[in-house]
């Protein structure tokens, strides 16, 4: 049926059949809809539903020949006051449809639902085709994963810029009484005590050797210092047979209150005297007592007069093991002297053989025993100028006794200045 013949013919279910004038396709709406404008289903034209004009004979030639078949488009949507938009482009071809007996339009109303619509503003019936615009929003914990990041980071940055903002540069202020460039003063002077240390070192080996190379003792004595009470000058030549020709520093440490070296001096390479030099007012100068010790044997002396007299030996010292087999024998052996400290007493010089080891007594409240409770902590071996005293016990038998420790350069002590009168000058470690 062409578009002249199918045009203001009702159909038997009351519709009125006509085609697009655009796209030519086959159309089908309501009667009540005669003369009413709205977009094409098929190609989105504008068009309007004709006047429905009943012919004589028209019905049965509708009827006699089947409608041809074809695809309608699915239902729309009821679409509330949107506003639609004319399609850009030319039409596009749709498939081929005809009609269907079952009724699969969507009947429409005049109040802005369906395909027409009764309004005058034919921008009002259009359909808004456009896609929704993608958005990259995140959901769940997701979205909270990413407030957290920019929370950390908008905290760092605002911390940042208040610590350049605020932080002020810490002023090195001057304590009263000590200079200002306080480490640049204690390097300078780091550095002095090493070259005085080198220095030292370097003059106690020529005086040692200009000490052996003496023609006489009279030239001798110029580089000796006076020995303490209780020791004599050695005699000369000190030592008997062929010296040592080399030398070296075995030990160098400060003599106690001041800034001069106390150097030990002893053999390179094979066993000989020891010789202690000491930096004076007037230059390096030998100490006479461990020569004097050394060259007479004094050490030794003590140890085999047993029970006899006294002596003032250049010893080491440390307290006695609590517990050993030799403080359990010696307390055993001396009951009376269950109170009395006790410590372990060896030559501060070396000997042939092994160095020979015997216990003292302190006498419990005596300036010795106070002297030495002050180093009594140090379990090693310390230097000491000690004289020593033979005495006898009620039970045991003889045991050596101190009698006093002699503060000097040797043990590291130092005697205190004159005091004024009425006074008692203090021994201090």
């Amino acid at each position: 049926m062409d578009s002249a013949a199918s045009a203001n013919l009702p159909t038997p279910s009351g519709l009125l059949r006509f085609a697009c004038v655009h796209c030519r396709k086959e159309l089908e709406v309501p009667a009540t809809l005669a003369r009413v404008s709205g977009p094409c289903p098929c190609c989105g034209g504008q068009i309007t539903a004709p006047q429905a004009n009943v012919v004589a004979g028209s019905a049965a030639a509708l009827l006699a020949k089947p409608p041809p078949s074809r695809d309608l488009p699915p239902p729309m949507p009821p679409v509330e006051a949107l506003p639609l938009s004319p399609p850009s482009g030319p039409p596009a071809p749709g498939p081929s449809a005809g009609p269907r007996r079952e009724s699969n339009a969507v009947p429409v109303e005049q109040h802005g639902r369906g395909i027409f619509d009764s309004s005058e503003a034919p921008a009002a019936h259009q359909l808004n085709t456009g896609h929704h615009p993608v958005t990259l929003r995140r959901t769940g914990w997701r979205r909270w994963m990413d407030l957290g990041i920019v929370s950390v980071f908008t905290g760092l940055t605002i911390a940042t810029v208040a610590a350049l903002r605020y932080t002020q540069p810490v002023e090195n202020t001057a304590v009263p009484g000590l200079p200002a460039n306080m480490n640049e003063v204690v390097e300078a002077e780091t550095r002095r005590l090493e070259m005085n240390r080198t220095e030292a070192e370097e003059l106690a080996q020529a005086s040692v050797r200009g000490y052996l190379a003496s023609a006489s003792e009279q030239a001798a004595a110029t580089h000796l210092l006076p020995p303490p009470e209780g020791i004599s000058l050695p005699p000369f030549p000190p030592f008997a047979g062929t010296l040592p020709r080399a030398y070296d520093v075995k030990s160098t440490r400060r003599v106690a209150g001041t800034d001069r070296f106390l150097v030990t001096v002893q053999p390179k390479e094979q066993p000989g005297p020891v010789f202690v030099v000491e930096q004076t007012e007037n230059g390096p100068r030998l100490q006479a007592g461990p020569i004097t010790q050394q060259s007479a044997g004094l050490f030794q002396k003590f140890l085999a007069g047993i029970g006899q007299g006294e002596a003032t030996l250049y010893t080491e010292v440390r307290p006695t093991l609590k517990e050993s087999d030799g403080e359990r024998s010696f307390r055993t052996r001396f009951s009376g002297l269950s109170e009395f400290q006790l410590i372990d007493v060896r030559p501060a010089f070396p000997e042939s053989g092994p160095p020979q080891v015997f216990i003292a007594c302190l006498p419990p409240g005596g300036e010795a025993a106070k002297v030495f409770a002050k180093r009594s902590h140090d379990p090693s071996w310390r230097p000491s100028l000690i004289r020593f005293r033979w005495e006898h016990a009620p039970v045991g038998g003889p045991y050596a006794k101190v009698v006093s420790f002699i503060p000097g350069s040797w043990s590291g002590d130092r005697l205190l200045p004159a005091s004024p009168p009425n006074n008692t000058a203090r021994l201090t470690p």
